[in-house]
């Protein structure tokens, strides 16, 4: 792993990464482990995440974290092992929610940041999103897939470069594509929000016009189930052994 002094490209703006979540849907395998520490082709499955951010361009990362909070530094440290600097920050006594875990991250982001999810492996260039963002100059871009190429149900309408429109239940009736799971936002966007589930900051960004659109091309890997766990170990364990003496870039 190159450190981050190594780094040629232009670094990505920092990266908020939502891990508190208690994971309730894979059972006993978060009892004694956050949902993004789970060992996954070998190890944590957020390391797979990390490195992939660090080859990418990456500099800075900001960890939202809740349930077993403190693991997360014990296993990953500063980040400088993956050319990163970490930071965590704890949810506190009750679950903040996801837009309240990124609200809760505010003071350490750049003015523009992306968001991403701890349990989701991304086959997407980051330095892409962030040029749809700066293109669309909206205070929000989402990155959607067509849901023919994934897995969930679609959820959200795209129009030219923006989402026109975006609910989970009950979705729209015209929807054709999926939320992907990786955002950039302004810090404007939360300045005019206050409530804690991000769904609705984006559903509330698209009704207003103001929510650009990057189509993703690629299915993410997830561990949200215990058959996408066990999917994402095959398909990591094959990238693994696909790369071995090899130099890995995500964006090539």
């Amino acid at each position: 792993m190159r450190s981050a002094g190594d780094k040629t490209r232009l670094a990505l703006p920092s990266i908020c990464i939502l891990a508190g979540g208690r994971g309730t849907r894979l059972g006993g395998l978060t009892d004694d482990a956050p949902k993004p520490l789970i060992e996954v082709a070998g190890r944590p499955f957020i390391e797979h995440i990390l490195e992939g951010l660090s080859d990418a361009g990456a500099r800075h990362v900001v960890l939202s974290i809740g349930y077993l909070a403190a693991q997360f530094s014990e296993v990953l440290g500063d980040g400088s092992r993956f050319g990163l600097k970490l930071d965590f920050v704890e949810d506190g006594n009750l679950p903040a929610g996801t837009a309240g875990g990124v609200r809760n991250c505010l003071p350490l982001l750049d003015d523009s940041f992306i968001v991403m999810y701890g349990d989701s492996l991304l086959r997407v260039n980051p330095d892409e999103l962030v040029n749809a963002h700066r293109c669309g100059k909206r205070p929000g871009t989402m990155t959607v897939m067509r849901s023919a190429l994934g897995y969930e149900s679609a959820n959200c309408v795209v129009t030219g470069d923006a989402i026109s429109a975006y609910s989970k239940n009950p979705p729209p009736p015209e929807a054709d594509y999926i939320d992907y799971g990786m955002l950039m936002f302004e810090k404007q966007a939360f300045e005019e929000f206050d409530g804690s589930d991000l769904a609705d900051l984006q559903s509330a960004l698209a009704r207003s016009g103001r929510l650009t659109a990057f189509v993703a091309e690629t299915p993410y890997t997830e561990i949200g189930t215990p058959d996408a766990l066990v999917a994402a170990e095959e398909l990591l364990r094959k990238d693994n052994d696909s790369t071995k003496g090899k130099v890995h870039d995500p964006r090539a």
